[in-house]
C-alpha cells in the first residue's frame, strides 16, 4: 500500500510504514501527481482535499491529523465512497493551555486580574470545552455561545423528558444541557475577554464564516482582549481593520489568519498577541493526532480484502515523552497584594518558562528573508534528542515557522517541586490544571 502524508505530522513514518510504503510531501503543495498509485492521503490543515486533488485517482481513505474539516470535501468523499478520519479532540488541552497562557501574558501586560474578568467562550465544542474546565479550576466565570450544540442539547433534553418513563431514574444528567447558554450580542458585550473556537461552516442555519462582522464587532466594548484560535474566516478581518484604525480600543490576540500563509501584515502589527496558527502545536497535541489516524487507518486497513492481511491492532512506538521540573524555590514568589494576584503572578512565571509566549510573537512579526535569528528557543531540554530541524534551515516564513516549530510541552509533562510552603489554595488550583505538583519533602 502507498501512502502520501504531510511531512509535518510527526513520527508519520513510524506511524505508517507498518500498514505500507510512506512518502511525505510539504503538505500546501500536494498536487493530483502526487497521488499516482496511493491508497491513502494522511494531511493537516494546510492540505485542501477535493474532487481536483483525487479524482484522477484511487485513494480509499483520507487522514487528516487535525480536529477541523473546512479542508475537506466530505460530501466528495462519501460520494467516492471514500473513507475519512479526522483527529477530533486530539489538541484541545494545548488550545486551551495557549489560550490562558496568552490571557495571562495580556492580562500582566496591561495591569489587569484574571481573576476580576468574565470570559465569553464563543463555540463549546472540545477545545472549549477544555477551555472552560481550565477557567473553573481557577473560579473564573464564563458565558458560552454555541447555538448549533444549544439546540442539540435542548432537543435531546426534550427528547430525555418525553421518554423518562424508559430511563433509570439515577441516570446522571448530561451537563452540556444545563449550560448557561448566552446570545452572541449578549456574549460580546458583556464580557472582558471574547475567545472564539468554532469550526468554519457556510451550512445554515448557523454558519460561522464571518460571524465577527460589521456589526457583531460594534458590540464589543472598548478594552475588551479579542482572541481567535478556531479558523481565520470566522472573523471579517477588514471589518476588524476598520474598527481598530478608527478606534484602536480592542487587545488582539490573533492565532489564526484568512488567506494562510499570506496573512495581513497590517492586521499583525495592530495584535498585543500574534502567532502562526500553532496554538495547538504542543507535542501531545500532535502525537495525539498523529496517534488518532494511525489507529483509524489500522481499523480500515483491516476491513480490507486480501492482499491485506489483518493487521495486529498495537499503539505505535514514538521515542520517550519529553518532560519539565521546575523548582519554585528558584520562582520568586510576591506576599504583596490580594491573593489572587499572587497566584497570578507566580502562574504568569510558570506559564513564561514552559512556552515564553511573546517570542512565538515576536518571530511572526520580524520574520525576514535571509535571516534567521528569529526562531523561537522555548526554554525546555532535549530539543535535539527530539530531532528538530536545525536552527540554520529557518527560512523566516509563516509556514517556516510552522515546519521549525520548537518542541512545546503541556502542563500534565511539568513537574512542580519545593512545593511545601505553597498555599493550599494554590497548589490545588496548580493541580487542577494539570501540574504534577509535589508538595512532599
Amino acid at each position: 500500500m502507498k501512502i502520501v502524508a504531510d511531512e509535518n505530522i510527526p513520527f508519520a513514518q513510524t506511524a505508517f510504514s507498518r500498514f505500507g510504503d510512506v512518502i511525505t510531501l510539504p503538505g500546501r503543495h500536494i498536487t493530483p501527481a502526487d497521488l499516482t498509485g496511493a491508497d491513502a492521503l494522511i494531511v493537516r490543515s494546510v492540505t485542501t482535499v477535493n474532487r481536483a486533488l483525487l479524482e484522477q485517482h484511487a485513494v480509499r481513505f483520507v487522514g487528516t491529523c487535525t480536529i477541523g474539516r473546512d479542508h475537506i470535501d466530505c460530501d466528495y468523499l462519501q460520494q467516492q465512497g471514500i473513507a475519512f478520519a479526522d483527529a477530533a479532540g486530539c489538541n484541545a488541552n494545548a488550545v486551551s493551555e495557549y489560550v490562558i497562557t496568552a490571557l495571562l501574558s495580556a492580562m500582566t501586560r496591561l495591569n489587569r486580574s484574571v481573576f476580576n474578568a468574565r470570559i465569553g467562550i464563543v463555540g463549546f465544542g472540545n477545545v472549549g470545552q477544555a477551555l472552560q474546565c481550565k477557567l473553573n479550576a481557577l473560579g473564573i466565570p464564563t458565558l458560552i455561545n454555541d447555538p448549533p450544540l444549544q439546540y442539540s442539547a435542548s432537543t435531546s433534553a426534550s427528547t430525555r423528558t418525553s421518554s423518562a418513563s424508559t430511563l433509570s431514574s439515577d441516570a446522571p444528567p448530561n451537563p452540556i444541557q444545563h449550560k448557561p447558554w448566552s446570545d452572541l450580542k449578549t456574549l460580546l458585550s458583556h464580557c472582558d475577554v471574547v475567545c472564539f473556537h468554532t469550526p468554519l461552516t457556510d451550512t445554515p442555519p448557523y454558519p460561522t464564516r464571518h460571524l465577527l462582522n460589521h456589526q457583531s464587532i460594534a458590540w464589543l466594548q472598548p478594552g475588551t482582549i479579542l482572541l481567535n484560535a478556531g479558523r481565520g474566516d470566522i472573523i471579517d478581518e477588514k471589518a476588524l481593520m476598520q474598527r481598530m484604525q478608527k478606534e484602536n480600543d480592542l487587545h488582539l490576540i490573533l492565532d489564526v489568519w484568512q488567506n494562510e500563509p499570506n496573512i495581513n501584515s497590517e492586521l499583525l502589527s495592530k495584535t498585543m498577541i500574534g502567532t502562526p496558527h500553532i496554538a495547538g502545536y504542543s507535542w501531545l497535541g500532535k502525537v495525539n493526532g498523529t496517534t488518532q489516524i494511525a489507529h483509524a487507518l489500522q481499523q480500515w486497513y483491516n476491513q480490507q480484502r486480501p492482499p491485506h492481511p489483518p493487521h495486529q491492532e498495537t499503539p505505535f512506538h514514538y521515542e520517550e515523552q519529553p518532560e519539565h521540573c521546575i523548582d519554585l524555590a528558584d520562582v520568586p514568589m510576591s506576599s504583596e497584594g490580594c491573593e489572587t494576584q499572587g497566584f497570578q503572578a507566580l502562574l504568569q512565571q510558570l506559564l513564561n518558562r514552559i512556552y515564553p509566549i511573546h517570542e512565538d510573537d515576536h518571530a511572526l512579526k520580524t520574520a525576514q528573508p535571509a535571516q534567521n535569528h528569529n526562531l523561537p528557543k522555548h526554554n525546555l531540554p532535549n530539543h535535539n534528542q527530539l530531532h528538530l530541524k536545525e536552527r540554520t534551515q529557518y527560512s523566516p516564513s509563516f509556514d517556516s515557522l510552522r515546519r521549525t516549530y520548537p518542541v512545546r510541552l503541556e502542563w500534565s509533562q511539568v513537574t512542580l517541586k519545593g512545593c511545601t510552603n505553597l498555599p493550599k489554595t494554590w497548589a490545588k488550583r496548580l493541580t487542577a490544571l494539570g501540574f504534577n505538583v509535589i508538595t512532599e519533602l
